[in-house]
């Protein structure tokens, strides 16, 4: 593959075409489903510098800044990136609240 190919499109790692995805917040996502997770990658442009996107099925979820250095390691871990390619990776929402008592969101990772 020649380099601008292989650097020049989000989501490189896993080979998934994103064009045609939706994207989805967190907040958004139905707190009783499992999700899949087909691909990640870091989207280097937020509104407040870089955070992580889970590429699911036909979606893009947008995840908290605050699991940024997880999914970092995750794509630094050729086994890790292994074990999402064979479909064995999901996620669910996890409810929480701040310092300041305000509800977030974050996920819980699942053996699939």
């Amino acid at each position: 593959m020649a380099f601008a190919a292989k650097h020049n499109k989000t989501g490189v790692i896993f080979d998934i075409d994103i064009k045609e995805f939706s994207y989805m917040s967190l907040y958004k996502v139905d707190e009783e489903k499992t999700y899949k997770v087909n691909g990640m990658y870091i989207k280097p442009d937020g509104q407040h510098g870089p955070y992580p996107i889970i590429i699911g099925d036909g979606i893009l979820i947008g995840l908290p800044e605050h699991l940024i250095d997880e999914v970092k390691a995750i794509l630094n871990d050729p086994e890790d990136i292994a074990t999402i390619k064979a479909g064995k990776v999901g996620f669910k929402v996890r409810k929480y609240q701040d310092k300041s008592g305000t509800e977030r969101k974050s996920i819980d990772w699942v053996d699939m």
